[in-house]
């Protein structure tokens, strides 16, 4: 995306942010790398991966659960 600063100072820096990342890879223009995950997941799910975090709301649960699998 030509002209609008924040990706060309992304790709010049060669990280992009998950937001610009995906939003370059739906209109097929040259990445960093390529987006690792856009998924949806149960709470029952997020409950069983981390029962530590059990009174956490499904946002942090959430969140937690894309840090331990380093996806964007």
């Amino acid at each position: 995306m030509k002209g609008t600063g924040r990706l060309e100072l992304s790709l010049n820096a060669k990280t992009l942010t998950p937001r610009e990342r995906v939003y370059m890879a739906i209109n097929h223009e040259k990445l960093d790398r390529v987006p690792r995950g856009e998924f949806y997941v149960e709470e029952a799910f997020l409950n069983r991966f981390s029962p530590r975090y059990a009174k956490a709301s499904y946002e942090e649960k959430l969140r937690l659960l894309i840090e331990e699998l380093r996806l964007d």
